[in-house]
């Protein structure tokens, strides 16, 4: 998944890959943990900008063990998905916020100045922030999925 959306060029086609990988997560063979699919809407609910030690200690799991886990099912470790939902959200106020300022906006979002905010934003979707601004044939950032949703439960290939 990594790999695919780093060699995709735009932003609307790298969320297309990821929100396609984790549907198809909800069809492979192991069962997601519950605790994984309440860690995705914690995270989502929070732009991405929830620390991972508390997600893990949420969950009751080691921070260790949590980080396997959540990849296992998703594809990404949580400070991924992290960094891609508050990317996402960025994007989007970029877009529908006009008049706030770059700095304004990643003071908002939790980046520690607007140049890792920029370099964030390069990294997710190829563009910088103020050029996503002025362009508007640039595509604003597409919808992640709302939920992760648990896989059926399976054991030796029979659904439990």
């Amino acid at each position: 998944l990594l790999e695919r959306v780093a060699s995709t060029p735009d932003w609307p086609s790298r969320l297309a890959h990821v929100q396609r990988f984790l549907q198809d997560v909800g069809r492979m063979p192991h069962p997601v943990d519950d605790r994984v699919v309440r860690a995705w809407a914690h995270l989502r609910s929070l732009g991405g900008t929830a620390r991972v030690s508390d997600v893990a200690r949420a969950s009751g799991w080691s921070p260790r063990h949590f980080t396997q886990q959540f990849r296992r099912c998703t594809g990404l470790t949580p400070k991924s998905a992290g960094r891609l939902l508050r990317t996402q959200r960025t994007m989007e106020t970029l877009r529908s916020q006009m008049s706030m300022s770059l700095a304004d906006v990643a003071v908002a979002y939790g980046y520690a100045d607007q140049a890792h905010m920029t370099r964030e934003v390069l990294r997710f979707t190829g563009t910088t922030p103020d050029r996503f601004r002025r362009d508007p044939r640039l595509v604003p950032a597409g919808s992640l999925p709302t939920a992760v949703a648990p896989r059926p439960r399976v054991l030796l290939g029979f659904p439990l």
